[in-house]
């Protein structure tokens, strides 16, 4: 695996635990970590084998590369738009160097339709190796439902691709028909949720009653919307008018609801006469830092940077650590489902303390 993501890590651990000989790059620090059976069973996260790393075997990445038969390229790309295709140009170019004759290159995130060709001319540039492509593109949620190969079905492959799809099947079919199917799919599943924030802008108060147990409304968060930024990033150099003007607003749309949020908590807080001064906003929002894209925790620094502009203080909610008590009024934003369960769970009925839903309807919970 190229990459110390928690993508790279779900593969590692699924061929280590078969006896297949495994290592993990970290590109951070040019290193690779062998992946044995019992690594892959003692380690059930990326987040716990990285605490352990330095006690770890390793070898230099180019070693690791050279040997390899298989590269599944699983990168953290920390960026997004022109800066995210400038750091997987950088990467591909830093394996290619030491690549062997027939290696099959497993290329796992998003691309556009055509931007395989790029990718293996990235390849051929920095080396004389003949490799084989395939494009396998693990999707926001970590799941996998078709691969895109130009050759022979390859078992291992559709082995790993099988797993991350829960062990449902999979399609195997070519690599332009799969980098079209893949972006309508990112296409058809995001552009109605990112619509419903987006129209969600014109709710007021008279409204609120009818639409907060709205299936597809109440229950959709900020998570949900951040978690297509990546992918809609880099579907916008699709070569096609239409499609790109409809991506474009999509992005537009998901990075203007951070103002939209801050607008209408600046509305409660006069609402209810509140003083920024005198309030505390903790965001709720347990991200995976290791994740390939870095779209939620872009969202998050700049929901963060945007409410510090009106508000005193602004913080990280931890639900191990629980809230510091003072003379402020207490805001907990809850940004995920699952935040928000743990957070109601811990303190909904507690008249001192103020909890928001960053879903469509911005839904001031108490």
């Amino acid at each position: 695996m190229y990459g110390l993501s928690n993508e790279g890590y779900s593969i590692a651990k699924l061929l280590a635990l078969k006896g297949i000989d495994t290592a993990i790059v970290d590109e951070g620090k040019g290193m690779a970590i062998s992946i044995r059976q019992e690594i892959a069973m003692s380690y059930a996260t990326v987040n716990v084998l990285i605490d352990d790393e330095p006690l770890l075997k390793v070898e230099p990445e180019s070693t690791a590369i050279a040997s390899a038969d298989y590269i599944f390229f699983t990168p953290i790309i920390k960026r997004v738009g022109q800066d995210a295709h400038s750091d997987i140009s950088s990467k591909l170019k830093s394996i290619s160097r030491n690549l062997k004759r027939d290696v099959s290159l497993v290329y796992c995130l998003p691309t556009i339709i055509g931007g395989s060709k790029e990718i293996i001319d990235v390849i051929k540039y920095s080396t004389n190796s003949k490799i084989k492509y395939v494009y396998m593109p693990i999707k926001p949620d970590g799941s996998v439902y078709l691969v895109g190969s130009d050759s022979a079905k390859d078992d291992m492959i559709y082995y790993v691709g099988r797993e991350l799809n829960n062990g449902m099947d999979i399609e195997y079919i070519d690599v332009r028909s799969a980098e079209l199917l893949y972006a309508r799919s990112i296409l058809s599943n995001y552009t109605p949720l990112i619509i419903t924030f987006d129209l969600c802008r014109a709710v007021d108060d008279s409204m609120l009653n009818t639409l907060v147990d709205k299936k597809g409304i109440s229950d959709i968060f900020i998570d949900d919307l951040a978690s297509a930024l990546f992918d809609m990033h880099i579907l916008a150099y699709i070569d096609n008018h239409n499609t790109v003007h409809i991506i474009n607003n999509c992005i537009k749309i998901i990075e203007g609801y951070t103002k939209h949020l801050v607008d209408r908590i600046k509305h409660l807080l006069k609402k209810r006469e509140l003083r920024a001064s005198k309030t505390r906003v903790l965001l709720a929002w347990d991200i995976n830092t290791n994740s390939m894209r870095n779209d939620r925790s872009i969202v998050l620094s700049d929901l963060s940077n945007r409410l510090k502009d009106h508000i005193e203080e602004v913080g990280i909610y931890y639900h191990t650590s629980g809230i510091y008590r003072d003379d402020k009024v207490v805001i907990i934003l809850t940004c995920s489902r699952r935040d928000n369960e743990r957070v109601l769970e811990r303190y909904n009925g507690k008249e001192d303390i103020i909890i928001i839903k960053a879903n469509p309807l911005c839904e001031v919970v108490r």
